[in-house]
């Protein structure tokens, strides 16, 4: 069994019991967000940046005290991000050419933007604390965790003003720079466009916290601010160059992105912005 089924698991136990102990109303409703979004790494030469990223989904929440409940529910999250590169940092993987040779494929850049895009299915389980603030509205805090799990593809969006392919051979010491028929040159205004299935399940810390307001007989309108960070890598590691090599011409190389390369290190997912949910109570 995998994490993932255990964690689902353990999610239906515990909203069971809940569902069985508590003897106040229900909640069911959706939730729309919207912020931004980027995906952490470390690595030399390389920087992240913020995308946008936007969400949807269902919740349902369980009450088990008079200021507590039990929240959890389905979304599916929208992730961006982006990398930029310093000029001529190094990207290396061992390679073999046509001929069986060993070299190590040495890729340069001047001018690299990446961009990453991909969707997620998201369970949360969270401790979630209300009280009134005035006649009309009440603060609430929710605080807890999130199963990601991704939906697809990563997609990649590359370019670059200048893309250097070399290949370096131990054996006589030489790098070859100039032998575009082998795979091994340079291109300008080069660009690119993947997909890459180098995803995996994560864990993410969620906080939420906002104001809520009684909206008809039975319905609830929130609107507040949350945060969800990575507490696990999303990214699989396969060994993959930063960009294909293509044994018979330097034209055809497809980026793989920086996250497959052995010199980024753990990929996490955060998330931040503004949350709306509507709610209908169940009597």
């Amino acid at each position: 069994m995998n994490f993932g089924q255990s964690y689902i698991k353990s999610l239906l136990l515990v909203f069971s019991l809940g569902g069985v102990l508590s003897t106040r109303a229900q909640e069911i409703g959706a939730q729309a967000h919207a912020g931004l979004s980027r995906l952490q790494y470390s690595a030399s030469g390389a920087s992240s940046q913020a995308g946008l990223g936007e969400g949807f989904g269902l919740f349902y929440s369980i009450p088990v005290h008079k200021h507590w409940s039990i929240v959890s529910g389905i979304g599916a999250d929208h992730y961006t991000g982006k990398t930029s590169l310093q000029d001529n940092a190094l990207f290396t993987e061992n390679m073999v050419d046509a001929s069986g040779s060993a070299f190590q494929y040495q890729v340069t850049t001047k001018g690299y933007q990446e961009k990453q895009s991909f969707w997620a299915v998201t369970i949360p389980v969270m401790a979630a604390y209300e009280t009134s603030i005035s006649s009309h509205w009440r603060w609430y805090a929710n605080a807890g965790g999130k199963l990601l799990i991704p939906a697809g593809k990563m997609k990649l969006e590359s370019s670059a003003s200048q893309l250097n392919l070399y290949g370096y051979y131990p054996d006589v010491n030489v790098t070859i720079k100039d032998m575009p028929q082998h795979g091994f040159g340079s291109q300008s205004n080069w660009n690119d466009k993947n997909s890459v299935s180098d995803l995996q399940a994560a864990v993410l810390a969620s906080v939420e916290s906002g104001v809520k307001a009684r909206v008809g007989g039975r319905c609830n309108l929130y609107v507040g601010l949350f945060l969800d960070y990575g507490v696990t890598n999303v990214v699989k590691k396969n060994g993959d160059s930063f960009v294909s090599y293509n044994a018979n011409a330097v034209s055809g190389v497809k980026v793989n992105g920086v996250f497959a390369t052995n010199a980024v290190g753990a990929v996490k997912t955060l998330g931040y912005g503004i949350s709306v949910k509507l709610g209908w109570v169940r009597r």
